[in-house]
């Protein structure tokens, strides 16, 4: 390997690294602002907030911004910080009167409820 591909790898790897931290810093700015929406949440359908919380940030890759918040879906479809799908909780959400599961609060505030009902299971991360 000549000295210059080399500087440009380690140039390369310089620049993944620097967005990684960017991400997880993004990621945790969207955490911090979600916090107090999970704890109300949990709190008053009597569920966990750590639970609610984890599964939230699984379900979203970690507090991704452009998935809590949009446009990017899972890939069955699903939508928000909750991952709704389309087919299934995306329809109860709906239905019930929400009206947008890229709101945070709402797709919190809703999973919290669907866990007080015993809905957990719909989630693959709960």
């Amino acid at each position: 390997m000549t000295a210059r591909i080399r500087a440009l790898a380690h140039a390369a790897c310089l620049g993944l690294i620097m967005v990684g931290t960017v991400l997880n810093a993004r990621a945790q700015t969207v955490e911090a602002d979600l916090a107090p929406v999970i704890a109300d949440a949990a709190d008053h359908y009597g569920i966990s907030r750590t639970w609610l919380r984890s599964t939230l940030s699984c379900e979203s890759g970690g507090y991704r911004a452009d998935v809590v918040y949009g446009p990017t879906r899972g890939a069955a479809g699903e939508i928000g910080v909750a991952q709704l799908h389309p087919a299934g909780e995306l329809r109860r959400f709906l239905a019930v009167g929400y009206d947008n599961a890229f709101d945070p609060s709402q797709a919190i505030w809703y999973t919290a409820w669907r866990f007080s009902v015993g809905g957990a299971r719909a989630w693959t991360c709960s």
